[in-house]
């Protein structure tokens, strides 16, 4: 017996294909440290949504630390499984290469920014045509609506420079559903 829910379990998750999807984006910044800041979203397909980040840095930015949390959908949104707090200067070092959203932030900003150092320089910096894929976060993320809150602070004591809210929804992809009913 229990091989076969082994099996089924193992079965179920292979069938199911999922989209991640981002729905609406906020940011608030404080205009001491960044202006014109920007954010929007690019619906290229229909599975596929791409959020878009750009502002200028008025000063110079050093020890920039990243507080990442997450909240499901419940009737409301409350607190989800990550509240994680990461060191934007020792991912780029080398350091904290254990912590798997150290390493997927870093990914991230890397494959699709400018922001692939520890000092910031006053200047131009992005995030462009960001998608995460949901294979990235399959171990800990079901289908609902998700809200995914970063709070980026420079310095010491922390100072709250950039407000972002990523409001995004898991759902099964729509080509599979239709394969899937037609069986």
């Amino acid at each position: 017996m229990k091989y076969l829910l082994i099996i089924l379990v193992c079965f179920n998750l292979s069938v199911s294909e999922k989209v991640l999807k981002f729905y609406k984006i906020e940011i608030k910044v404080d205009p001491r440290f960044v202006a014109n800041e920007s954010c929007s979203l690019t619906v290229p397909s229909r599975n596929r949504v791409l959020a878009n980040f750009e502002g200028i840095a008025i000063v110079e930015l050093k020890n920039i630390t990243v507080n990442f949390r997450g909240f499901k959908f419940y009737n409301q949104f409350r607190p989800f499984l990550i509240n994680e707090w990461i060191n934007v200067c020792s991912i780029f070092k080398g350091h904290g290469s254990f912590n798997y959203f150290a390493k997927t932030l870093k990914r991230f900003v890397m494959r699709y920014g400018n922001l692939i150092q520890c000092l910031y320089k006053p200047g131009y910096y992005f995030l462009k045509n960001l998608e995460m894929p949901y294979n990235s976060f399959q171990f800990f993320l079901d289908t609902g609506k998700y809200k995914m809150d970063f709070y980026v602070f420079e310095g010491y004591p922390l100072v709250n420079i950039i407000n972002a809210t990523l409001y995004l929804e898991i759902t099964e992809d729509f080509k599979n559903w239709r394969k899937k009913a037609k069986e």
